[in-house]
């Protein structure tokens, strides 16, 4: 059959020097040298099919840290000594974010909202899916090809997503690199859902829309987040005008 969609990913580790990586399975097994500390750690390759109700937190070198009575300040590991660290803590049986207060200037103390006992402590990191260029399809017997010819002006998009937290679609022209563009942030929260419930998970699935307002060529479209929670994305559908290139004899 024809193929349909093509993508790849790119994954950069900042202020650590790798020494060695190889799989196990479906893991990505990497060896590396981070605040001065020998480390291992796994990334899962895994296509699998994410669980609202039993997900794996999107924290880096997630670290489990202990007291003996509830505190809100806690000494943190060297190789979480950073602004970008987050902790997880329980609460009425329920796993969610404890939020950061502020740390000292070497960032080796936090101290978090909620006082606890047990927390998990990692650190934040981006992802960012950057979203080819749009072009509209013509069947030729068993396969499509891409029309280049003509004017196809976008005007809006729906992103289908499962189970997913917080994130932020950016739309910009692609001629202007200064240029900031459009914002349009998903809570991860619908009314009338279970995520809009207090003291819930803000995971839901559903549809995001999204104006474009642009060329197909003259604008690019990303999806960026630092959140803890995970994303599923399972398709876009974009709507817009397409105009023939017609030439008068």
């Amino acid at each position: 059959g024809s193929k349909l969609q093509s993508a790849w990913s790119r994954y950069t580790i900042a202020g650590a020097q790798i020494k060695g990586a190889f799989f196990r399975r479906d893991d990505l097994c990497i060896y590396a040298e981070l605040a001065g500390q020998n480390i291992t750690a796994s990334i899962d390759m895994s296509d699998k099919t994410l669980d609202e109700k039993a997900f794996t937190p999107c924290l880096d070198l997630l670290t489990p840290l202990t007291a003996t009575t509830e505190v809100s300040q806690w000494l943190l590991p060297a190789h979480l000594r950073t602004k970008d660290v987050a902790a997880l803590y329980t609460k009425n049986g329920k796993t969610t974010i404890n939020p950061l207060v502020s740390t000292s200037e070497d960032c080796s103390l936090a101290t978090f909202k909620y006082p606890a006992k047990e927390i998990a402590v990692g650190r934040r990191y981006k992802r960012h899916l950057q979203l080819s260029t749009q072009y509209v399809l013509k069947q030729q017997r068993d396969s499509k090809t891409a029309i280049t010819s003509g004017r196809w002006q976008l005007q809006k998009m729906r992103l289908n997503h499962g189970p997913s937290g917080d994130f932020t679609v950016k739309v910009k022209p692609v001629y202007d690199d200064a240029a900031e563009g459009y914002a349009y942030k998903h809570s991860g929260v619908t009314v009338g859902s279970q995520s809009a419930i207090i003291g819930s998970v803000p995971l839901d699935a559903g549809t995001f829309e999204i104006p474009l307002r642009g060329r197909n060529t003259d604008i690019a479209i990303s999806v960026e987040t630092d959140s803890w929670l995970p994303h599923s994305f399972i398709s876009a559908e974009i709507e817009g005008n397409y105009i023939t290139k017609v030439r008068e004899i």
